[in-house]
């Protein structure tokens, strides 16, 4: 139910969108616009001109600086820094409410 159309260019993108369309149109199922959009990676990580004007079913989709997928965060200049960033202040968090979990569990045994 998630999926990732990656291409080397515009024309190819917009063709694969078009493929997606005519799929979901003909087994009659749906795709979240609202979740659906376009990121165009670069070296300058900032949105392109290119990267506007993509289409599916009629509706023209977003165009991003950041996407989270399958908890990941991606951003435009394809560094990773963020979703690491973000994974480890997810593990402190964690580790945190493990260690008062278990001290209070420790406690209340003596």
């Amino acid at each position: 139910d998630d999926l990732v159309l990656l291409a080397l260019d515009r024309p190819s993108l917009q063709s694969l969108l078009d493929v997606l369309g005519e799929y979901v149109t003909k087994w009659e199922l749906q795709v979240n616009a609202g979740k659906t959009k376009v990121m165009v990676f670069n070296k300058g990580g900032k949105i392109l001109k290119d990267s506007k004007g993509f289409t599916l079913l009629g509706g023209v989709l977003e165009s991003v600086d950041e996407y989270c997928y399958l908890g990941i965060s991606f951003s435009l200049n394809g560094s990773l820094k963020k979703a690491i960033q973000r994974l480890a202040e997810k593990g402190r968090l964690a580790t945190a409410i493990l260690r008062r979990k278990i001290s209070t569990d420790d406690l209340s045994a003596c």
